[in-house]
């Protein structure tokens, strides 16, 4: 049956559009309801989106949030990068409603996700076949379902789409044709600016994965392409990141505080469930999948004879190995490596995707068996089953109030209490968009403003005062008499300067894969 879909497939481009809008409907199949499912983050990420709107009203590209916490401004955009949050509060600006320009935001991340699965997997085998398994097994990627229709952790969704890119990207550079690595460059600037954690998980095995090739690197010409490439996806990046760990060198911010992670460890039994093993409370993850493992064992021989293929299987296995073993995050240095994850089974995303790569890539070896229908099946009926497991979660029509959760990057020492019950008889003060107008009206060395303190912020008339971060993690302004002044966020030097380091980085980028295209 597998094999008749394929070559009907195969015969026919209007066949293939069909079976490409036919997973991307059905691994979408959740959000057609009328609201969005409850996850965790999803009001987080509404009110981000909102907070974009807001600042595109009055023309501006800055990563302070003015209307958040009644004006007092939130910086979310220095540490959540919102590049491609854009999207939908584009949408959402020209006038359609929050919900709907993120469910097309999220049609739109799951169609780019399978073609770019699509296109790595058929670049590394030059088989169609392969191809095509590795966009139903991503369409219906356990992990990525969860993502998509339960926790509503948007970056993560986003990250989907440049995993295959970045593993496509090391392919090319040290087992195809070196020139054509660009796809590294891509892969690691788009995770950058979708998902900070998942890109912190996806270096540090792009870092095992050269180790474990790094034979290769012999070849001085390999080795100047993996190193001109990642330079390369750090210049696009450094607008983001730069900033980012100017805030954090210099001041103090709160960082959500979990219980230790090894208390998060999933057993290992659950490793091999392929649903959610806490169902009547609460969602929970499932595992990756049974089938994959059981793969793994049955075609190992296959695996041994593409040092490709092995270097994947062996991720694959240190990535799962570290959802469960306790052990090994009770090693102090291991653990201050990877606590900022958060949780343990974030290490899912790096198994799911290496495993689905690997099992499209065996059937370049093998041929199609009982086993390998069945494994299809099965993987097709654990996602139907996953898909109506997830339709009970409740709906929302309309995002909840909670604009920043547990707050996390806000000042160290900012209460919230403080933004309704704040009083400065020191000032008078009024708020023209994302301007702050105040009048000092007492002879004072220093005021207090209802602005929350982050880098970037310029006080000024007709020069420019200092400014500090207040006891109370509110900016400061040291001043000479009684007078006014107005107050902007206008960016750090950093921050303006990497902007277009960032920009010169992406017209590099596109005249080296014009290049070498």
């Amino acid at each position: 049956m597998v094999i008749k879909i394929y070559e009907k497939i195969n015969s026919n481009r209007n066949f293939f559009v069909l079976f490409f809008i036919m997973l991307m409907l059905l691994s979408s199949i959740n959000i057609f309801n009328s609201g969005l499912i409850t996850g965790d983050d999803i009001n987080f990420h509404i009110h981000r989106i909102i907070g974009i709107v807001d600042n595109i009203r009055i023309g501006r590209y800055v990563p302070v949030y003015f209307n958040y916490l009644n004006g007092f401004g939130y910086g979310n955009g220095l540490f959540y990068p919102d590049l491609f949050l854009y999207i939908p509060a584009l949408l959402n600006y020209l006038g359609i409603d929050i919900i709907l320009s993120l469910k097309i935001f999220i049609l739109i991340i799951n169609a780019f996700s399978i073609y770019t699965m699509y296109l790595c997997v058929y670049r590394i085998t030059k088989e169609k076949k392969c191809a095509y398994t590795s966009m139903f097994l991503y369409a219906l990627c356990n992990y990525r379902l969860i993502d998509f229709v339960s926790r509503g952790s948007l970056g993560e969704m986003i990250s989907f789409v440049f995993f295959p890119l970045i593993v496509l990207g090391l392919y090319e550079i040290f087992f195809g044709e070196s020139r054509k690595g660009y796809f590294l460059t891509i892969g690691l600037s788009g995770l950058c600016f979708s998902h900070v954690i998942s890109f912190y998980l996806m270096c540090f095995f792009t870092f095992l994965f050269i180790i474990f090739n790094i034979k290769l690197l012999r070849d001085k010409f390999r080795l100047k392409f993996l190193l001109f490439y990642i330079f390369l996806a750090m210049i696009i990046t450094i607008h983001f990141w730069l900033p980012m760990l100017e805030q954090l060198f210099f001041d103090s911010f709160r960082i959500d505080a979990h219980r230790k992670i090894f208390e998060n460890i999933i057993p290992i039994y659950f490793l091999f469930l392929d649903v959610p093993y806490n169902l009547i409370t609460n969602y929970y993850i499932a595992g990756v999948g049974i089938i994959y493992y059981i793969s793994i064992v049955k075609y190992y021989k296959f695996i041994k004879l593409d040092r490709f293929l092995l270097s994947i299987v062996i991720l694959c296995v240190i990535a799962t190995a570290f959802v469960s073993i306790k052990l090994v995050w009770k090693i102090d240095i291991f653990y201050k490596l990877f606590s900022v994850i958060q949780f343990p089974w974030r290490f899912y995303i790096i198994s799911s995707v290496f495993f689905i790569i690997c099992f499209s890539i065996l059937l370049k070896y093998i041929r199609f068996s009982k086993f390998l229908h069945f494994c299809f099946i099965y993987i097709g009926l654990v996602f139907v089953f996953n898909s109506f497991l997830f339709s009970f979660n409740l709906y929302m029509k309309e995002p909840f109030k909670d604009e920043i959760m547990v707050g996390e990057y806000l000042p160290k020492g900012f209460d919230m209490d403080i933004i309704y019950n704040y009083k400065n008889n020191d000032i008078l003060y009024s708020r023209n968009s994302d301007v702050l107008n105040v009048d000092v009206i007492n002879n004072v060395d220093f005021v207090e403003l209802p602005l929350i303190y982050y880098r970037g912020y310029k006080a000024c008339d007709k020069f420019c005062y200092k400014t500090f971060k207040t006891d109370n993690g509110l900016l400061g302004v040291k001043i000479d008499d009684i007078g006014s002044f107005n107050v902007k966020y206008s960016g750090t030097q950093i921050y303006n300067i990497t902007k277009y380091v960032s920009l010169f980085g992406v017209f590099l980028l596109v005249y080296v894969i014009k290049r070498n295209i």
